[in-house]
Order: structure tokens, then sequence, then C-alpha cells
């Protein structure tokens, strides 16, 4: 408490560089408000994000309610899209005005971005995905697939472990994995490579069935489809532990 109150940045970073995000969540959890504040006014904005969606939603509510406009804001454009909407979505019912100023100072991309997910039927699959995800035209050899990947620049995250294939409308073809992509040739074409039967869901399928296709398929990613087999997003297995937690 003593560092983040009166400590100087470089000595606020050092220390809590040390320490896993999950753990920084819970010991803030121990603190006085005004000092779970302070931290994330000192914090880095990857710090601070990192550590905002590891803590517990009414957690997360409290601080986001206390911030300035602008710092909720950047908070939210910065956070994963799904923990943002979740948040969101208990803003809106407690504080319907500091959401939509919240919306308001988001850039409008991201902001329509979180409104199309805040769309979504409650605990169906479009509700609990994210928007993020990578996905590469069917047409590239391996070696454009790669710098197409780079470009993208996923997360360190199991968003980053499937590559999905779509084509010029953007509809799901198939998918290739991180591995697949590094060990083919390079003068490979995606299309050789891919597979082409993807385990996929629809965006108003319900948790509970996203669940059962993680535990029957045992994969750690699902994409999400809308009626037209476009891809919209993904589902991680991270979700679905939520998921089965709030339904047991």
């Amino acid at each position: 408490s003593r560092l983040i109150s009166k400590g100087s940045t470089k000595q606020f970073h050092l220390f809590f560089q040390q320490y896993h995000e999950a753990d920084i969540a819970d010991a803030l959890s121990l603190l006085e408000p005004e000092l779970r504040h302070q931290f994330f006014v000192k914090a880095s904005s990857k710090e601070g994000t990192d550590v905002l969606e590891e803590m517990e939603l009414p957690e997360q509510l409290e601080l986001i309610t206390e911030f300035k406009t602008e710092l909720a804001a950047k908070y939210i454009e910065d956070m994963e899209p799904d923990v943002a909407v979740d948040l969101l979505e208990e803003l809106f019912e407690t504080d319907e005005e500091k959401a939509e100023q919240i919306l308001e100072a988001i850039p409008k991309e991201d902001a329509a971005e979180i409104k199309e997910l805040l769309s979504y039927k409650e605990d169906s699959a479009g509700a609990i995905m994210t928007s993020e995800f990578v996905s590469i035209p069917q047409d590239l050899s391996v070696k454009e697939a790669v710098s197409e990947i780079k470009k993208q620049n996923p997360p360190n995250s199991e968003i980053a472990f499937y590559i999905f294939i779509v084509d010029h409308v953007s509809r799901l073809v198939g998918y290739i994995t991180l591995r697949d992509t590094l060990m083919a040739p390079k003068d490979a074409s995606v299309k050789d490579i891919r597979n082409d039967y993807p385990i996929k869901t629809t965006v108003d399928t319900d948790q509970e069935e996203v669940a059962e296709l993680f535990r029957k398929y045992d994969v750690i990613a699902l994409p999400v489809v809308n009626h037209d087999n476009q891809l919209v997003g993904l589902i991680t297995v991270d979700d679905v532990v939520d998921v089965v937690v709030e339904e047991a």
C-alpha cells in the first residue's frame, strides 16, 4: 500500500513486474477502495488492464464507476472484448449514464464492436465470445500466411492457436493450427494443409451446449459463426470454465 501511495513510478513498475496479475488482483482486493483506485491510475495501460481483467466483476464495477470517463474508456478499450462487455452489461444496470459516456469516449470502431457483442442474447455463444480471432484468406501460401498472422499481432493466449480460413465474404471454410503453419513448407498453399471441417457453433447456441462441445471435442477454442456461416467470434476454454462454474 505504501508503494502505491508514495512509491516512485520506477519503483512501482519494478515491484509489480515480479508478480502475476492474478496475484496482484487478489492483493488489491484486500486494500481500501481508494488505494485500489490509485493503483490503476498509476499503472501502465497494459499492467492495469491485465490486473483489472483478473478481478472479480463486482470489484471491476466499483472501479470503473469511480474512474473518470476518459480513464474508464481507456481500460474498456484495452480489455478483451468479452470481458469488457460483461463489465459494461453490469454498468448499464447500475449506472446507464456512465456506461453511455464510456461508450461515447471509446473510438467508434471499438465501440461498434462492443455494441455488437452487447446485442447478443444472455447465456448464448454470442454473449460469451470474443471478437478477437486470427483469420486469413484461403488463397495464400504458407509464407504469406505467416506474414499475415504476424501483421494481425495475435495475443499471447488460446486465441493464437487456431488460424481460421475464410473466403472472400468471411465465411468459415477451415482452419490450420499455429504448429501446422510453422512446420509446413513455405511455398505450400494454405488450401493444401488446412482442415476443412472446423468444429464450430452459432451465435445463438446456449452456453451449456457450447461447454458440452468443448468437453466432447477436447478443443481449446471454438469459432462462432452467424447464420450465413460468417466467422464473427471465438470462444476460448477459459470462457467455458467460467460458464461451468456459473452453471454449477
